[in-house]
């Protein structure tokens, strides 16, 4: 809450590009996107839904993810959806957009935990023969270790 003289009390939170929110919740807050390192692998967490009129969503996983596929080290990307009941044409390419810089990195990207819904929007255009998709976090971390191994 705003005092008298335009200072802050209370708890503050920082948010992705220096967004404040003073004890009230900002739309923006319902997107977040975490990134976590697991194992040697960096794994992006997505939120609840990226239809098109999302812009504030698929703008704020557009700079995760795409930063995450530049700078992953090494470049073992997974993307979990179990948080994402809704995709649209936008996160499609995003994901197509993450995959092309993590293979011009020689590296790999798997999805994981991706729900029904979502799962027939990759199955029906097909994106499920380019990426492999696991059950769970764990599975896909299992898999991207022994893909590793063999490289």
């Amino acid at each position: 809450m705003r005092v008298p003289g335009g200072r802050v009390s209370g708890p503050v939170v920082t948010l992705p590009k220096g967004r404040i929110a003073d004890g009230r919740v900002l739309p923006y807050t319902q997107y977040m996107v975490r990134v976590i390192q697991e194992h040697g692998v960096t794994i992006v967490c997505t939120g609840p839904s990226y239809a098109a009129l999302e812009l504030r969503a698929l703008e704020e996983l557009g700079e995760s993810l795409l930063s995450e596929a530049t700078n992953a080290s090494p470049p073992r990307l997974i993307v979990d959806m179990s948080e994402t009941g809704f995709v649209g044409s936008s996160f499609i390419e995003l994901l197509v957009r993450a995959w092309k810089r993590i293979q011009s990195r020689h590296g790999m990207m798997t999805l994981c935990a991706v729900r029904p819904f979502c799962h027939e929007v990759l199955s029906v255009s097909r994106l499920d023969t380019i990426w492999p998709i696991y059950a769970s976090r764990e599975e896909a971390l299992n898999a991207l270790a022994a893909l590793s191994e063999g490289v």
